[in-house]
């Protein structure tokens, strides 16, 4: 089995997929778009892919999962899952390394996944993708119809 990991950033993101031993099959530098990502992942198999939690994390895992990949997208925050740090420098490299590394021996905490049930188009009108925040539920009372709260007194008319 593969086991692969991804270092995400908007533009470029980091990637190394190692063999079951632990040997480094693949690894470097990529474009994030979806086909860049669908090509470095493709060895011919299935494989397991590491991910951290993140505003692309979800997009990415839907894409790789469409290419027959299992995709794990980990919590940041699970200190084991980055190993022993002995160098006071981060590098993309580094934390890639550890990525794959903790997806090989399952060193990591899988994250909740949530995914919106439908994906506006990028010429989608604003007016449409906000729709939804613009309508108040009926049950809502609007502004002004609450009765007013009493603001507390200051110190200066208490007498103090």
């Amino acid at each position: 089995m593969f086991y692969g990991a991804i270092d995400l950033h908007m533009r470029y993101s980091q990637i190394r997929i190692l063999d079951g031993d632990g040997r480094v099959v693949r690894e470097g530098r990529v474009v994030t778009t979806p086909e860049r990502l669908t090509a470095a992942f493709a060895t011919g198999e299935p494989m397991r892919v590491l991910v951290e939690t993140g505003t692309e994390s979800e997009w990415v895992a839907q894409v790789l999962e469409a290419a027959g990949h299992t995709v794990i997208v980990a919590d940041p925050n699970f200190a084991p899952m980055y190993g022993d740090r002995r160098r006071a420098v981060k590098t993309d490299t580094r934390d890639v390394a550890a990525l794959a590394e903790a997806n090989r021996r399952g060193w990591y905490r899988a994250a909740h996944r949530t995914s919106a049930p439908w994906s506006p188009s990028p010429s989608a009108p604003l007016s449409m993708i906000f729709d939804g925040f613009r309508r108040r539920p009926s049950s809502v009372p609007r502004w002004g119809s609450c009765p007013a709260k009493t603001a507390p007194a200051s110190a200066s008319s208490a007498g103090m």
